[in-house]
């Protein structure tokens, strides 16, 4: 569609269509500010407003839009600042649509840090680098599992889910060699028939272990999990999780049977990938509403088979 102009001879770059009670404005990139123009038919033709941004300083104004809020007209705006000045963008407030639009503030008055992020998406800029995201650290780490359920849950099948689930995640911890003190859970209810529960639940201590964080978890959902209704969304997650090698331990340690069982979740893990998934399953996957057997036949949530 090519709108038609009453002037001729001009160009309307990066141009901006602003709808007001039935009126229509363009709003388009100028060098001595943001040039305006009406109509009051979308395809009919469209009147030249002149320049409606009444600015202290800079040049060079391009990619203008506007809105409206509470009884005002806002413009948001890219321009060169005076000599000296870097890029700028900058947000101004009128009474009517054509302006005059001024008291421009520099967005870094109005977002503080925040304005460097509206900045760069207005220039086309992306601050972070590959490198920058290859050499991130963060400060803490965790691992967490997430599934929405093939239809409601009742409490205790929940229950099982969730349980499978504890399985799945205490592999991954085991073969990554990592330990956790702290673990989250959050149930969510079929259509939002209540507000999600669970929560953070430190454990007090480092550990791998399949037995405890089975215990721990299965605590922490009857302390939380609302029994009266139906059950649609399941996440856990394992915290703060730290290398096995720096994990402490106490008096009451049973060492040997801490490797035992450190030991059978990796044979567990070789099997799994070597032959599969579901190579090695436990009890509680054999029960008519388990979702690990079908789970681990999907492939980006469809059915692998």
């Amino acid at each position: 569609m090519k709108l038609k102009f009453d002037v001729e001879n001009m160009k309307q770059p990066d141009p901006f269509i602003f709808e007001n009670d039935g009126k229509f404005y363009v709003f388009a990139t100028g060098y001595n500010g943001v040039e305006a123009y009406s109509s009051d038919d979308l395809l009919g033709v469209w009147k030249y407003e002149g320049i409606v941004t009444d600015f202290e300083r800079g040049f060079d104004f391009w990619a203008p839009s506007v809105i409206k809020y509470n009884g005002k007209y806002y413009m948001y705006v890219s321009c060169r600042g005076s000599e000296g000045e870097n890029e700028l963008m900058r947000v101004a407030e009128a009474d009517t649509p054509l302006g005059p639009y001024k008291n421009e503030k520099i967005l870094y008055k109005e977002f503080g840090v925040n304005a460097e992020i509206i900045i760069d998406h207005a220039k086309g800029i992306e601050p972070c680098t590959i490198s920058d995201i290859k050499n991130f650290k963060s400060k803490t780490n965790s691992i967490s599992n997430s599934q929405i359920l093939f239809n409601d849950y009742d409490y205790d099948n929940a229950l099982l889910a969730m349980r499978e689930m504890v399985d799945i995640i205490v592999l991954e911890l085991v073969e990554k060699n990592l330990v956790t003190d702290n673990i989250t859970l959050t149930v969510g209810y079929s259509k939002e028939v209540r507000k999600s529960t669970g929560g953070i639940m430190k454990i007090g201590e480092y550990t791998d272990s399949r037995k405890k964080l089975l215990e721990y978890f299965t605590e922490y959902f009857k302390k939380t999990t609302d029994r009266k209704y139906p059950i649609r969304k399941i996440t856990i997650g394992l915290n703060h999780l730290i290398h096995q090698d720096f994990m402490s331990f106490d008096l009451f340690t049973d060492f040997t049977e801490t490797e035992k069982e450190r030991k059978k979740q990796r044979a567990i893990i070789d099997i799994r990938n070597k032959f599969g998934k579901n190579a090695v399953l436990s009890g509680m996957n054999l029960y008519e509403k388990s979702t690990t057997k079908k789970r681990n036949k999907l492939i980006g949530g469809h059915n692998g088979e």
